[in-house]
């Protein structure tokens, strides 16, 4: 354990782990003699998506990149379409699409919370966009179906939910991930529900059903074939090996068992930072109670680059971890080479420079959240007197 200052390292991730539920799932892959994809584990986990989000189709992947690829390919993009994309999002939201050759649009953030803009993405919608990628930032709900209305369903709508898992859309009721024609999700070990890697993709629209289990299946017929109706086992379609291993499905469904656990356990930590930090003004902004969500992250808002930059390395010296988020991708180094925008997102510029997470996962004690908002309190004053 490291130690600083006589305090013990707090740090800023520790994904969940259930030994009694692993070993019984492992035990009962090892049982039915399969450790690759799409084994006994693999369809609990499915089994459990359907009934308790109403995901009707869903296939395990081995990341959530691994399904926003399969999602580029279900849908047959390639050069000469558009795809728009927030700007304020992780990497592969972007480049699962790049990599179909297709020109990337960038979206900016809104003003009071790193979502996506609908309006900025409805006014980049031309005759070339061929689908919409949206990141439920935080697990807050973007309004997918104002997007599909205003459309009028034409193009298809991406759901990246790798933030989002438990989220429900307040103005729908429904979890976040029904309303695109596809939705991925993320069990990266940062996330809610971390198993270290992995993913899952819902596929809503059911007229690319089909042709997705082909793609997760090296673009073969493998599930037809395993399923008899098909009298060989052959390349068909474009794909790639898109599954998870029974031993990851595993470590996913131990979690899946214990998610009221986790969840519980993550609000209760949201609450405790929403009610006991003390924001200045003129230091930072607490984040409004509207984007609690499912409590996958809780960030402080810094009003000068300077300020934060203080304020990580305050911390770092107090031993707990905090973490700043995306660089902007409209500005990266990449798309400044590839397909330079005519125009900065400014507002995704602005969420890169001002936000810092703090840390958020089951096992937290009361003792370490006590230390992280004394720590957090004790700056914010020391910066608001000066």
């Amino acid at each position: 354990m490291n130690t600083e200052n006589g305090n013990s390292y707090i740090p800023f991730n520790k994904p969940p782990f259930f030994q009694e539920e692993f070993n019984a799932a492992i035990f009962a892959a090892a049982s039915h003699g399969q450790f690759s994809g799409d084994g006994v584990i693999t369809k609990k986990c499915q089994e459990f998506f359907h009934k308790t989000f109403g995901y009707e189709h869903s296939l395990l992947t081995p990341s959530c990149t691994a399904a926003l690829e399969m999602a580029a390919l279900i849908l047959s993009l390639g050069p000469g379409d558009e795809v728009i994309v927030p700007a304020f999002t992780f990497v592969t939201s972007a480049s699962a699409f790049a990599l179909r050759g297709v020109k990337l649009v960038f979206a900016d953030s809104e003003k009071g919370s790193p979502n996506v803009s609908v309006d900025c993405i409805l006014k980049s919608v031309s005759a070339k966009t061929k689908a919409i990628v949206v990141v439920h930032y935080a697990g807050v709900a973007v309004d997918v179906n104002k997007i599909l209305e205003e459309t009028n369903n034409q193009i298809p709508v991406v759901e990246d939910c790798a933030h989002a898992i438990c989220s429900i859309d307040p103005k729908s009721g429904e979890y976040v991930g029904k309303a695109g024609s596809i939705a991925t999700f993320s069990f990266h070990e940062t996330k809610n529900v971390g198993i270290g890697e992995g993913g899952l993709i819902v596929v809503n629209d059911e007229k690319l059903w089909e042709r997705a289990q082909v793609i997760r299946e090296k673009g073969t017929n493998r599930t037809d074939f395993k399923a008899g109706k098909a009298a060989f086992y052959t390349w068909v379609d474009l794909g790639s090996s898109f599954l998870m291993s029974e031993v990851d499905a595993a470590i996913l469904f131990s979690a899946l068992e214990n998610m009221d656990t986790i969840q519980d356990a993550r609000l209760n930590t949201w609450d405790i930072y929403d009610s006991s930090i003390v924001a200045h003004a003129d230091v930072f902004k607490k984040p409004s109670s509207k984007l609690q969500a499912n409590a996958h992250m809780y960030f402080l808002e810094f009003h000068s680059t300077k300020v934060r930059a203080e304020f990580c390395n305050y911390m770092k010296k107090q031993n707990i971890l905090v973490a700043t988020h995306y660089l902007p991708l409209d500005t990266s180094p990449y798309i400044q080479k590839v397909q330079p925008p005519t125009s900065e997102c400014v507002q995704a510029a602005a969420w890169s420079k001002s936000l810092v997470r703090l840390p958020l996962f089951l096992g937290l004690t009361s003792h370490e959240l006590n230390r992280i908002v004394s720590a957090v309190n004790g700056f914010s004053v020391n910066k608001a007197g000066n």
